[in-house]
C-alpha cells in the first residue's frame, strides 16, 4: 500500500510540475492551459454591392462608410496554451445595412438591412510569445493573428410602405423561378464563412484581460444584401411566380429607379462583413503560489 501511495504522489507531483511551469508573478503560478471567458462589443459593417465608398475589395477598411456602421456584441470562451496558441468559441449578434445613396452606384436606388447571428470557432497565435523563454512570464501586451470558421444566419430586408419586408421570398432576381431554374437558385439564409483577423491583447492582471480586435468574414454568397450578379428581370415574371401581394412588393423594390430590363444589378464578387470589437475577459487557471 505504501508503494502505491508513493507512486500516486509522484504522479501528482509530475502533473503539478507540468501544469504549473513558471511563476506568473510573486503570488501566482501560470498554468500551461489558461481559460478566458467574457463579453465583447463593437461595430459591424458589410462589404456588398450596396453602399461602400470604393470598389477595391483588397482593402476592405477603405470601403467603410460610417453612416452604414452598426453595433454588434456577443461573448466568447477561449483556451490559451502557454499564452501562445489559442482556440475559442465565439458568438456574435449584430446588424448590417447599405444604401446606394451612400455608395458609388447612387443611380440604382437599392437599400437593405440584415441581422447577423454567428457562432464561430477561431484559432489564434501570439508571435511575440514564441521568442520568450519557456520559464519566463508572458508579454503583457501581445499582438496576434486569428483564423476561423463561422456559421451565421442573415435575413436581408428592405422598406416598403413604412415597414420592412423580407427580400429572399420575393426572388428579386428571379431566383427559383421556372424561367431561371438552371441559373438562379434561391439562396440559403444560413451559411458558413471564413474568418481572418488580428488583434492586440493586454493583461490587466493575473485575472483580467482586454483585447482590441478586427475580424473579416469572407462569405460564400453574393446575397447578403439580396443583390447578386443577375440582371433586372422582366417584372411580369413576378406576377407569374408569386402571390399578388408579393408580386406587387417585389416589383416596387427590385428596381426602384427603373433600370433597363436585362442590365446587371450587381457584381460577381462574394460579399463580406467585418467587426471591430473590444473584449474584456476573466482568466481562469492560474493557481496561488
Amino acid at each position: 500500500m505504501k508503494k502505491v501511495i508513493a507512486l500516486l504522489v509522484l504522479v501528482m507531483l509530475g502533473y503539478y510540475g507540468s501544469a504549473q511551469y513558471y511563476y506568473y508573478n510573486d503570488d501566482y503560478y501560470d498554468s500551461e492551459l489558461v481559460f478566458e471567458i467574457g463579453p465583447h462589443a463593437g461595430t459591424m459593417y458589410a462589404l456588398t454591392d450596396v453602399g461602400g465608398k470604393k470598389t477595391n475589395r483588397v482593402f476592405p477598411i477603405a470601403q467603410l462608410h460610417f453612416k452604414d456602421t452598426r453595433l454588434a456584441s456577443g461573448f466568447y470562451v477561449a483556451a490559451m496554451y502557454r499564452q501562445t496558441y489559442g482556440l475559442r468559441v465565439e458568438a456574435t449578434w449584430g446588424n448590417v445595412q447599405g444604401n446606394d445613396r451612400n455608395g458609388i452606384n447612387k443611380n440604382r436606388g437599392l437599400s437593405y438591412r440584415s441581422s447577423i447571428n454567428e457562432i464561430a470557432l477561431i484559432g489564434e497565435i501570439h508571435p511575440l510569445q514564441l521568442f520568450l523563454k519557456a520559464d519566463g512570464a508572458p508579454a503583457p501586451i501581445s499582438p496576434y493573428i486569428a483564423v476561423g470558421l463561422g456559421y451565421y444566419k442573415f435575413n436581408p430586408q428592405a422598406k416598403y410602405n413604412n415597414r420592412y419586408v423580407d427580400l429572399q421570398p420575393l426572388s428579386t432576381e428571379g431566383q427559383g423561378f421556372a424561367e431561371y431554374r438552371t441559373t438562379r437558385e434561391r439562396y440559403n439564409r444560413t451559411q458558413s464563412n471564413l474568418i481572418f483577423g488580428a488583434g492586440l491583447k493586454y493583461e490587466l492582471s493575473h485575472r483580467f484581460t482586454l483585447r482590441g480586435e478586427f475580424l473579416l468574414r469572407k462569405l460564400f454568397t453574393d446575397y447578403l444584401d439580396d443583390v447578386g450578379s443577375g440582371g433586372f428581370i422582366d417584372p411580369a415574371l413576378f406576377a407569374a411566380n408569386l402571390s399578388p401581394e408579393n408580386a406587387a412588393i417585389a416589383q416596387a423594390l427590385y428596381n426602384p429607379n427603373g433600370a433597363p430590363t436585362g442590365s446587371i444589378r450587381g457584381t460577381k464578387s462574394k460579399d463580406a462583413y467585418v467587426t471591430f470589437s473590444l473584449k474584456a475577459a476573466v482568466q481562469l487557471g492560474r493557481q496561488p503560489r
